[in-house]
């Protein structure tokens, strides 16, 4: 249907984008598309509740559903989490896919069949279920727009191909890419790589003292104490990227090309020998990792659906700001732990019982105050505004209402009384403005406490199911709702908490606790949620508590949070 004549009225709408190189990050797609779904909105009456935009994944293999937010959202219209009636705009139909016709189409007729509507606004259509049950002949052009979509990603892709497979064939000669690894540089002319003679010594060193006997995270230790330089993003060297050199066969000189499918990196043809420069002989390599895979676990390490850490990628040592990681004790792995990763810079430790912690944060996160959480936003003004000119309008309905069963009894209604109808229903138009307007202006901060709100209805849902899968959604929802958690295990450690004395006071005296510890000196964590509001929990220990046979933790009498929020600055 075209969009000129489709009768506007005010509604909800999600705007939806993508691109499928992370090279176009640095051009314009993504600024265009933002920028045109709310020229959109706003000439058309909608109101964008939420924007969800996939960076740098292919429409072409389907990687924006099996790994990208699009999936999360047709999951969500699946289980009726968007209301019917909502828009979905993107700027063409082939942002929602390029995959096979039959495909996109089943993937369209998914989206209508929910009841939601899909606007394209570059071309001015308005798809509904209604709309192409009505006039059929709108598929030939859909299904001609799909196929064309799918037919230039195909010739895209087979010319890639054929590039790179020649790139591979010329590889002795001209190499393949100026991606090499950290103690190599490409020269100009793309024939001949340069040693870093600094980390070539550098790597020889890992490798000797790998040989020795010293495991990857030992070695990080020794190369932090003696203040080598790590290259590449972090602040120090750590065991993970230890084991990559040591693991890496670009040290020996070998290549493996491959091509990017999904999240995966899959092997083309044999290893090119002889493409680098050999900097580590091929005994010491081979002895190096013969003792690395002798230090590996002895229990046999299979592949499991099992989400061990929920809070991974969110837990950070506060002292240092170092990430927090996760380390399973295979033989009782109630007694797994989080430990920070400053450890390799002789820092000193920073460990909490992972049972103990996750029980405690999700306790925490379950009887939060959400109604308060929500509005901590920086814009907080507009929400009050919101909050007044809903009012207004509820109170003005309820008028009309009124009104509506006087007229309903007096088949002559007086004059007054329908000038009175008028008056009101015009209040009621310029209210109604007045939200839309805010809502464009303020549409973020909404947006915000609209994801916060459905991910908390998902987490309450969830910390009641229990299984594996349940808990792969919790991961997902718990990483929507905080932004970062921060941890002092150490007693004493925090010391935000001493600035904090009088909240803490009040806090524990309306918890009815009287401790004779100073709290000030207790393990904490902060949770820093994505609307940056903030919560502080205070813990008594960090550890299991043994009851009767077997340790388990009670955060109702081992854990309290402060009564404040805001900012970190106000805590």
């Amino acid at each position: 249907m075209d969009i000129n004549t489709k009768e506007a009225t005010l509604r909800e709408a999600i705007d939806y984008g993508r691109f499928s190189d992370k090279d176009q990050g640095a051009g314009d797609s993504k600024r265009r598309q933002t920028e045109g779904a709310k020229r959109f909105a706003q000439t058309h009456g909608l109101t964008i509740v939420r924007s969800v935009f996939d960076d740098g994944l292919s429409a072409f293999h389907g990687d924006h559903i099996k790994y990208g937010k699009l999936g999360g959202l047709l999951q969500e219209i699946k289980d009726g989490k968007i209301k019917p009636g909502t828009v979905l705009l993107v700027e063409c139909i082939d942002r929602l896919s390029r995959e096979a016709p039959i495909a996109q189409f089943t993937l369209l007729a998914q989206i209508l069949s929910a009841g939601i509507e899909v606007v394209t606004f570059a071309d001015n259509q308005w798809y509904t279920f209604a709309s192409i049950n009505e006039h059929p002949h709108e598929l030939f052009g859909v299904l001609g727009i799909m196929t064309r979509a799918n037919d230039e990603s195909k010739t895209k892709a087979g010319r890639h191909k054929k590039n790179w497979a020649r790139k591979r064939q010329l590889a002795a000669e001209v190499k393949l890419t100026a991606m090499g690894p950290s103690w190599l540089r490409l020269m100009p002319g793309r024939k001949r790589w340069k040693a870093i003679q600094d980390r070539v010594l550098l790597v020889r060193r890992i490798f000797a003292m790998a040989c020795k006997g010293l495991g990857r995270r030992r070695i990080a230790i020794l190369l932090n104490h003696k203040k080598f330089q790590p290259w590449g993003r972090s602040k120090w060297w750590t065991g993970t990227y230890v084991g990559r050199i040591i693991r890496n066969r670009a040290v020996i000189g070998e290549f493996q090309p491959g091509i990017r499918q999904g999240n995966l990196q899959v092997p083309i043809g044999e290893p090119l020998k002889g493409y680098y420069p050999a900097i580590v002989k091929i005994d010491q390599f081979q002895k190096a990792n013969a003792i690395r895979k002798r230090r590996a676990p002895k229990s046999p390490c299979r592949y499991s659906d099992a989400v061990n850490n929920l809070f991974k990628g969110r837990v950070f040592d506060g002292k240092t700001g170092a990430a927090m990681h996760y380390k399973k004790i295979l033989k009782n792995p109630r007694h797994s732990y989080l430990f920070s990763s400053a450890i390799e810079t002789g820092a000193a430790p920073n460990q909490w019982n992972y049972m103990s912690f996750e029980q405690n944060a999700l306790y925490h996160l379950d009887r939060i105050d959400w109604v308060q959480l929500s509005v901590e936003a920086p814009d907080n003004f507009s929400l009050q505004e919101r909050r007044r000119l809903e009012i207004a309008i509820e109170k003005v309905q309820k008028g009309l209402n009124k009104m509506l069963s006087y007229i309903s009894v007096d088949a002559e209604p007086p004059n007054t009384l329908l000038r009175e109808m008028k008056r009101m229903e015009g209040e009621k138009v310029v209210l109604e403005q007045q939200l839309a307007d805010l809502a464009r202006a303020g549409g973020s901060v909404w947006e915000q406490q609209r994801e916060m709100a459905r991910a908390k209805e998902e987490l309450e849902n969830l910390l009641r199911a229990g299984n594996t899968g349940a808990r792969k959604r919790l991961r997902e929802e718990i990483h929507k709702i905080v932004k970062r958690i921060d941890i002092w295990a150490t007693p004493g450690s925090c010391s935000d908490l001493r600035a904090l004395q009088d909240v803490i006071a009040k806090t524990l005296a309306n918890a009815g606790w009287e401790d004779k510890a100073n709290p000030t000196l207790w393990p904490s964590y902060r949770i820093t949620f994505s609307n940056d509001a903030v919560r502080w929990v205070l813990c008594k220990t960090t550890r299991l508590r043994r009851i009767g046979s077997r340790p388990s933790p009670n955060p109702a009498q081992d854990s309290v949070i402060l009564t404040t929020w805001n900012s970190q600055s106000d805590v």
